[in-house]
C-alpha cells in the first residue's frame, strides 16, 4: 500500500481538504491507500482549519477536519511518500529543487490527473481572493462545528436545509461575502480531479484492492 502526500503552503485548508477527499474517494473506489497532508510553514498553535472549509466539506458529506493538528513537512515525511501532490506548480517546483530525488514522484493534482493535458495546474485557495466586506458573525465557534457535525450525518438535500435555519449565512445564497461558495468551488474543483486520479493510482498500484492478496 503506497502512501499519498499532499502539499499546501500552511496545511490548513488546501491540501487538508485534498487528503480528506482524495481519502474518501478511494474507500468509495474499494481500495485503501494512507492520504496524508503536511505544509511548508505551520504554526500549530495558532493554525486553525476554517470554519467555512469545516462547512463546505459537511455540505459535501466529508470529514469536517475536527481537532485537526498541522502537520510540518520534514525529510521523513517527503521520502516516505510514494506520490506528492502540491497545490501549484510553484510549490511543485520548490519540492523539485530541494535535491531529495522527488523528480517523478512530484505532480500538481491537476497535472498527474490529467496526464499533464490540462493548463490548468492549480487548486486555488479561496484566501487567495480579496472580498470587499466580510459578514460579522454571531454564532460561536463551538456552535459552528456542532451544527456542522450534525448536517455531516445527515443526506444532503437535508444537510443543507439544517444549515440554511441553523447557521445563517453558511448557505450560498446568504453568503453576502461570496466566500463560502469560493470554498465550495475549491471542494468541487478537488472532488473533480481526485475523481480522475483514481484510475491512475491504481495502474501505477499506489492504491490497492481493499481485499488484495499478495
Amino acid at each position: 500500500m503506497g502512501k499519498i502526500l499532499c502539499v499546501g503552503d500552511n496545511d490548513v485548508v488546501r491540501a487538508p481538504a485534498l487528503a480528506v477527499i482524495l481519502g474518501k474517494q478511494i474507500r468509495r473506489s474499494g481500495n485503501i491507500a494512507e492520504v496524508i497532508s503536511a505544509g511548508f510553514n505551520t504554526s500549530k498553535g495558532d493554525a486553525v482549519v476554517p470554519f467555512r472549509l469545516r462547512n463546505s466539506l459537511a455540505r459535501h458529506r466529508y470529514s469536517q477536519l475536527h481537532h485537526y493538528t498541522p502537520r510540518q513537512l520534514n525529510e521523513e515525511i517527503l521520502s516516505s511518500a510514494s506520490i506528492i501532490f502540491t497545490m501549484n506548480a510553484m510549490q511543485k517546483r520548490r519540492l523539485v529543487d530541494e535535491g531529495m530525488s522527488l523528480e517523478g514522484k512530484v505532480f500538481t493534482l491537476p497535472e498527474y490527473a490529467t496526464n499533464g493535458l490540462s493548463s490548468d495546474l492549480e487548486i486555488e485557495s479561496p484566501n487567495d481572493y480579496v472580498l470587499d466586506t466580510e459578514q460579522p458573525w454571531t454564532n460561536s465557534s463551538d456552535e459552528h462545528n456542532h451544527c456542522a457535525s450534525i448536517a455531516g450525518r445527515l443526506p444532503l438535500f437535508m444537510s443543507r436545509m439544517y444549515l440554511h435555519f441553523a447557521l445563517p449565512g453558511y448557505i450560498d445564497a446568504r453568503d453576502k461575502t461570496g466566500k463560502n461558495a469560493l470554498y465550495d468551488s475549491m471542494v468541487r474543483k478537488i472532488e473533480r480531479y481526485a475523481s480522475l486520479a483514481i484510475p491512475r493510482l491504481s495502474d501505477e498500484e499506489i492504491i490497492i484492492e481493499r481485499h488484495a492478496r499478495y
